[in-house]
């Protein structure tokens, strides 16, 4: 929905389809890190990245909640915000391949 309704075509649309995004990876960090510090065999260092992980979907959308109501205020943060989120569930995604090989290997 974001690839279609760029910001220049329609931002309300644009946002909708974005917070979808961000509220389901939000949930999706959180479950599925409760999930594995439940689970046997998996480090609790691990399951803790999911939730050090969704702490930047929280700052952006808490910056991206203030540019809806003033436009001005936060936009270079909420910029950057996105960014840094989008390396921090880059590097979680990779630390979860790397412990899924290295799980493998000692089996």
């Amino acid at each position: 929905m974001m690839g279609l309704f760029s910001g220049d075509i329609s931002q309300y649309l644009h946002n909708f389809g974005a917070s979808f995004f961000f509220l389901g990876g939000l949930a999706y960090l959180i479950l599925y890190g409760i999930s594995e510090w439940n689970a046997k065999g998996i480090s609790k260092l691990q399951a803790l990245s999911g939730f050090i992980t969704a702490f930047p979907f929280l700052v952006f959308l808490y910056f991206t909640n203030i540019n809806f109501f003033n436009h001005e205020l936060a936009l270079q943060i909420s910029h950057f915000s996105e960014w840094i989120l989008f390396t921090f569930l880059m590097c979680w995604i990779i630390g979860h391949e790397f412990s899924m090989i290295k799980d493998r290997r000692l089996t």
